[in-house]
């Protein structure tokens, strides 16, 4: 099977968690999503600017820079807030949820998650 690769959307996965990052990457390639994957915010931050993505998964407790750090970064950047983000974390306190949600992430997803449920966010925002 042939698919048009320049039609593909394009997901940016930071997760420092090799094992969690590896298998979001992999799902999302078999659903035919171009993936690209950051071990850290600053790294995501770096490819974010270079090539930006069509959505960001992103943990939110990173070395280097957090995933609301992150975030904060993106949303001073007009061309860049716009990129729907899902937040993929352990931190489930309320006040967590509700720093992700006051930074507009469209998702707050706690670990340990679905899959299917990740996906379903994916296809909502990306349209598929």
């Amino acid at each position: 099977m042939f698919f048009n690769q320049a039609n593909m959307k394009k997901v940016l996965v930071i997760e420092d968690a090799l094992q969690i990052r590896e298998n979001i990457a992999e799902y999302l390639e078999l659903k035919q999503y171009t993936v690209t994957t950051a071990a850290d915010g600053a790294q995501g931050w770096q490819l974010i600017q270079s090539d930006p993505p069509d959505l960001v998964i992103c943990d939110v407790k990173m070395p280097k820079l957090s995933g609301f750090q992150l975030k904060a970064k993106l949303n001073e950047q007009t061309h860049l807030s716009r990129i729907p983000f899902i937040f993929l974390t352990a931190a489930a306190q309320k006040k967590d949820i509700e720093q992700g949600r006051a930074l507009g992430a469209i998702a707050y997803m706690t670990k340990p998650f679905q899959m299917n449920e990740l996906m379903d966010w994916v296809e909502q925002l990306l349209g598929k």
